[in-house]
């Protein structure tokens, strides 16, 4: 991954720890007013950690802006519990069917997650879980790689239309414009179909110049321009056999989520989306190739 060598290579900012002296004043301040609305692990490392703070002011244009974006992101975080969230939060189903994971670096040193776009459906009962799933992702990338590169490759390999949930792909776009801070370097968009050009158009009006500017398309054998084989996941013509289904320690099924919650009609839904899942006589297949 990105090193400290890193950031030597960012451009300077001029008194910069005046700079983060004043943000972390004003998060303090802004805290004092309304505690119930933070997190306190995230306070401790505005406090104590001059990178993280370091990185809103880099994202950007104005100190203002870096302090508004900083505390929105903290209240954000909090009301999604992103602070407080384990691996064995989410249902064994999110990780057995690997739609978003986190994987090897590209040659840049860059960490990644992958998000198997045709694998994804579009379900109400499980929709805010599983928007915690993918920022849960990137959180964990973003600790492993201590804000200093990551990159998301969003593989689009055989999607439909069934895979094409516009108010998730906005949920997660917002997010990354509004609440995250410089250390996602590049986007890749691996085999666009043309149904999705459309969607892309849209999509494209939605970001800024530089985020638009960000994002890379490529197909077939073009990935390993971004990513060695030896890192690149085996259904992508990769060799490395890091299992990207693993299933964390003491991790629940939906239905048993469903039933400490005593919600019928959540556990009437994931019946049916496990019977369209495993089912398929070639499910696992489908999702190695």
């Amino acid at each position: 991954m990105a090193t400290e060598a890193t950031r030597n290579q960012l451009a300077v900012i001029e008194n910069l720890d005046e700079k983060i002296k004043e943000v972390r004043q004003y998060i303090e301040e802004q805290y004092e007013k309304n505690k119930e609305l933070y997190d306190e692990s995230d306070m401790e490392r505005i406090r104590n950690d001059d990178w993280t703070v370091e990185r809103f002011i880099r994202r950007r244009k104005t100190l203002k802006e870096s302090k508004e974006m900083l505390d929105n992101t903290l209240k954000f975080r909090h009301e999604m519990a992103m602070p407080r969230l384990k691996d064995d939060d989410f249902p064994e189903e999110f990780h057995k069917i690997g739609t978003i994971f986190c994987y090897c670096n590209d040659k840049q040193g860059n960490g990644m997650i992958y998000f198997r776009v045709r694998l994804h459906r579009k379900v109400k009962e499980l929709e805010h879980d599983f928007k915690q799933f993918i920022l849960y992702q990137v959180e964990k990338m973003d600790r492993i790689t201590n804000g200093n590169g990551m990159a998301i490759v969003f593989d689009l390999k055989g999607t439909g239309l069934a895979n094409l949930d516009m108010d998730m792909i906005w949920f997660l776009v917002s997010s990354l414009l509004n609440y995250y801070p410089i250390g996602i370097n590049y986007i890749l968009v691996y085999e666009l179909p043309w149904l999705f050009q459309s969607a892309w158009n849209v999509i494209k009006g939605w970001l800024p110049t530089e985020t638009r500017n960000k994002i890379k398309f490529c197909k077939e054998d073009e990935i390993f321009d971004y990513i060695n084989r030896e890192n690149l996941p085996m259904y992508l013509g990769g060799t490395c056999r890091i299992n990207y289904h693993h299933v964390p320690k003491n991790s629940r099924t939906s239905m048993e989520i469903g039933q400490e919650h005593f919600c019928f009609s959540f556990l009437l839904f994931v019946s049916s989306f496990i019977h369209q899942c495993y089912s398929i006589d070639n499910f696992f297949h489908l999702i190695i190739n």
